[in-house]
């Protein structure tokens, strides 16, 4: 199986033996290896796809090349410009195939990989068209802005 390449001609690959590759549009193995989710590489969105070094994630641009270091425990795909990104939990094996994440905090990223919301909260949802999402922090549930800013509604 094979992604669709990108407009520089970067695909994810998935090999009949299982394993998973970016490859370009030769059919080379790039130097990077592919996050990997629902059994394929990860797609691009917005331009980037994530990408795992030491057991950390980072991101790809669409050439192949690194744009973000893999530096995140958990670095979910770019929507609306952000990527909410997760640090300092625990894997914890609840069954033999089902591990869960306990404990950590949230923050988010920018294209550039600055981190513009730290790593203070419980929970980040997916930043919305209008740069905002739902966050948890101590129990309580609110909407912040794209700054990690509490919105008052």
């Amino acid at each position: 199986h094979i992604n669709l390449f990108t407009n520089c001609g970067v695909a994810g690959a998935t090999h009949p033996n299982g394993n998973y590759y970016y490859i370009n549009s030769k059919g080379e193995r790039l130097d990077v290896f592919p996050f990997t989710e629902e059994y394929q590489a990860d797609k691009f969105a917005e331009g980037m796809a994530r990408y795992v070094k030491n057991d950390m994630v980072g991101f790809i641009n669409e050439c192949g090349e690194i744009a973000i270091p893999a530096a995140y425990q958990i670095a979910y795909p770019f929507h609306n410009g952000i990527s909410v990104v997760r640090k300092g939990f625990k894997k914890v094996k609840i069954t033999p195939e089902y591990i869960k994440n306990e404990g950590g905090k949230y923050g988010a990223i920018d294209k550039k990989g600055k981190l513009i919301i730290p790593f203070d909260f419980d929970y980040i949802g997916l930043f919305e068209q209008n740069r905002t999402a739902i966050a948890k922090k101590n129990g309580e549930e609110f909407i912040i802005n794209s700054k990690g800013h509490k919105i008052v509604q």
